[in-house]
Protein backbone atom coordinates (compact mmCIF):
# COMPACT_ATOMS: atom_id res chain seq x y z
CA UNK A 1 0.00 0.00 0.00
CA UNK A 2 1.14 3.56 -0.71
CA UNK A 3 -0.41 6.91 0.12
CA UNK A 4 -0.21 10.11 -1.88
CA UNK A 5 -1.12 13.64 -0.80
CA UNK A 6 -1.80 16.21 -3.51
CA UNK A 7 -2.71 19.87 -2.98
CA UNK A 8 -3.44 22.64 -5.46
CA UNK A 9 -4.64 26.24 -5.48
CA UNK A 10 -8.34 26.65 -6.13
CA UNK A 11 -9.69 29.34 -8.40
CA UNK A 12 -10.37 32.53 -6.45
CA UNK A 13 -13.88 32.54 -5.00
CA UNK A 14 -14.28 28.75 -4.87
CA UNK A 15 -16.40 28.19 -1.77
CA UNK A 16 -17.15 24.92 0.04
CA UNK A 17 -20.36 24.35 -1.97
CA UNK A 18 -18.56 24.71 -5.30
CA UNK A 19 -15.63 22.55 -4.17
CA UNK A 20 -18.03 19.82 -3.02
CA UNK A 21 -19.90 19.89 -6.33
CA UNK A 22 -16.62 19.59 -8.24
CA UNK A 23 -15.55 16.67 -6.05
CA UNK A 24 -18.86 14.87 -6.52
CA UNK A 25 -18.63 15.33 -10.29
CA UNK A 26 -15.08 13.92 -10.35
CA UNK A 27 -15.70 10.96 -8.02
CA UNK A 28 -16.81 8.45 -10.70
CA UNK A 29 -13.52 8.89 -12.58
CA UNK A 30 -11.56 8.03 -9.45
CA UNK A 31 -13.73 4.99 -8.69
CA UNK A 32 -12.73 3.58 -12.07
CA UNK A 33 -8.96 3.81 -11.45
CA UNK A 34 -7.30 0.41 -11.15
CA UNK A 35 -5.60 -0.01 -7.79
CA UNK A 36 -7.05 3.06 -6.08
CA UNK A 37 -8.50 1.83 -2.80
CA UNK A 38 -9.65 5.15 -1.30
CA UNK A 39 -9.59 8.86 -2.12
CA UNK A 40 -10.45 11.66 0.24
CA UNK A 41 -11.16 15.08 -1.23
CA UNK A 42 -9.61 17.97 0.70
CA UNK A 43 -10.68 21.60 1.02
CA UNK A 44 -8.94 24.37 2.97
CA UNK A 45 -10.92 27.58 2.63
CA UNK A 46 -8.46 29.74 4.57
CA UNK A 47 -5.61 28.96 2.16
CA UNK A 48 -7.72 28.55 -0.98
CA UNK A 49 -6.48 24.97 -1.38
CA UNK A 50 -8.04 21.81 -2.67
CA UNK A 51 -6.54 18.39 -2.88
CA UNK A 52 -6.76 14.70 -2.41
CA UNK A 53 -5.42 12.00 -0.14
CA UNK A 54 -5.10 8.73 -2.06
CA UNK A 55 -4.53 5.18 -0.86
CA UNK A 56 -3.25 2.84 -3.58
CA UNK A 57 -2.70 -0.93 -3.62
CA UNK A 58 0.91 -0.45 -4.71
CA UNK A 59 3.40 2.11 -5.91
CA UNK A 60 3.17 0.63 -9.41
CA UNK A 61 -0.59 1.24 -9.54
CA UNK A 62 -0.16 4.78 -8.20
CA UNK A 63 2.41 5.61 -10.87
CA UNK A 64 0.52 3.99 -13.77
Amino acid sequence: MITVLVTYKLRPGTDRTAAKAQSEAAAPRFRALDGLQTKYFLYREEEGLGGGFYIWESREKAEA
